[in-house]
């Protein structure tokens, strides 16, 4: 046991190598590799540059490395990887190419953008100075229109008739402008001569005021009644004849001369429609046309007239009947203050107070729509109601007036008118008959 206790370390240690060399072989382990080589790779050769940085470059020295037959053993040292140049440039080249599309599809997309905003800009830029242009007239030609604006008219009917008439070219534009600026409020019916060059408010201006208003000359002859003066002026375009009459029978004028007249009649003004040359607006208002007649007669008569009508005990109206009277059965105006003389012979006797005038049967026929008969009930009919007919007959002009007002003094009653054109006056009923039975007289063929 001694000698065993004995051994030499460099025995034990020859076993324990044994021991483990075994161990190595069981486990199939190989020598450990000696430690790697610390020394620095040498630094790759730089790459030339390209001529086109847009260029793949493609390194032909570069060679792949052939795979090796068997595993390498382990290396613990990190050896230097080496670069490949071709294909990092062609990655950065690939980087490039997307820049320079993307590049190229903003600058594309900012011409159409700009060219967008640039073509909406003209177009409204135009549109706008179409707009300018007809508010403003700045181009228009130099051409007149005629417009009649009828009463009630509103604004898309004033607008219609503007654009009709070739005085603007933008109906919605006007109709805007029209609505705040109170267009229907500021026009006055009426015809008006309107110019293309009027502007907006210049052609509102001109619907409003008599300077562009058209006008028409009419004249009214002597003995004419107020439904033929009203016919007459509805045909000359001035007013209708059933709004004037209207009027006529119911509007209040501020006359002295027609106070105590009853209203509801058509012919309750007439007489007083003193017959002249008139100038009158188209499609004017029947009040206006009415009072301009109204006026005019008001200066006809003047104070020694309205002297005279006191001294003979008549008022302003039957004058009027009498003048009317005068104005249709006188043949010649010269026969006039002797057939007055006449009318106030018979209206101041006591036994010859039927005035018995046709002129008055066919009136008051007209005024019932039947044909002449002087037994007609009606009260202008002179045949069956004595003194003065109901009122005048027609519109006489001032020479029946001065006649009415200034008779000559005769005595006579009877006439009758001869087939020379003349009437024939007498102051016995025997020659008044005998004359009828003759040749001379008209109604004997």
């Amino acid at each position: 046991m001694a000698e065993q206790n004995n051994q030499t370390p460099g025995s034990a240690t020859e076993e324990l190598n044994n021991l483990i060399n075994e161990l190595k072989q069981e486990l199939h382990m190989d020598e450990p590799a000696p430690l790697p080589d610390r020394t620095p790779a040498p630094e790759p050769e730089p790459l030339p540059e390209p001529e086109d940085e847009f260029d793949i470059v493609f390194d032909d020295a570069y060679e792949k490395p052939e795979a090796d037959p068997e595993p390498a053993e382990p290396q613990y040292a990190v050896p230097q990887r080496r670069k490949r140049p071709g294909f990092f440039r062609r990655r950065r080249d690939s980087r490039r190419h997307k820049r320079k599309d993307s590049l190229a599809m903003s600058i594309f997309g900012n011409v159409i953008y700009f060219a967008l905003v640039a073509a909406a800009a003209i177009t409204i830029a135009k549109f706008a100075w179409l707009c300018a242009d007809d508010v403003l007239a700045l181009t228009k030609g130099d051409s007149t229109a005629t417009v009649s604006i009828s009463e009630g008219d509103n604004l898309n009917k004033i607008t219609e008739k503007l654009h009709r008439a070739g005085l603007i070219n933008y109906p919605w534009l006007f109709k805007v402008y029209g609505k705040y600026s109170h267009v229907e409020e500021k026009v006055s019916p009426g015809v008006y001569e309107l110019n293309t060059q009027y502007d907006y408010h210049a052609l509102v201006s001109g619907m409003q005021g008599s300077y562009n208003r058209m006008t028409t000359t009419v004249t009214i002859v002597e003995g004419k009644t107020c439904a033929e003066i009203f016919e007459q002026l509805e045909q000359d375009g001035v007013c209708k004849a059933e709004d004037l009459a209207k009027t006529a029978a119911n509007y209040e004028f501020d006359y002295d001369f027609l106070e105590g007249l009853e209203y509801g009649s058509a012919n309750r003004l007439e007489g007083f429609l003193f017959p002249d040359t008139y100038e009158f607006y188209l499609t004017d208002d029947p009040e206006s046309v009415l009072d301009k007649f109204l006026a005019n007669f008001d200066e006809r008569i003047d104070e020694n007239m309205e002297s005279r009508m006191a001294s003979i005990g008549y008022n302003v109206r039957e004058i009027l009947a009498i003048a009317s009277m005068l104005q249709e059965e006188a043949a010649v105006p010269e026969e006039m203050p002797i057939m007055s003389s006449l009318l106030y012979n018979r209206l101041n006797s006591e036994s010859l107070r039927l005035l018995q005038m046709d002129s008055t049967v066919f009136y008051a026929a007209d005024q019932m729509g039947t044909t002449f008969d002087t037994k007609l009930d009606n009260p202008y009919n002179t045949y069956v109601y004595p003194g003065l007919p109901a009122g005048p007959i027609d519109n006489p002009g001032i020479e029946a007036i001065n006649a009415a007002l200034n008779p000559d003094d005769t005595d006579f009653y009877y006439f009758a008118t001869g087939k020379d054109g003349f009437n024939h006056f007498y102051n016995d009923w025997d020659e008044f008959e005998e004359f009828l039975a003759s040749d001379e007289y008209v109604g004997n063929h």
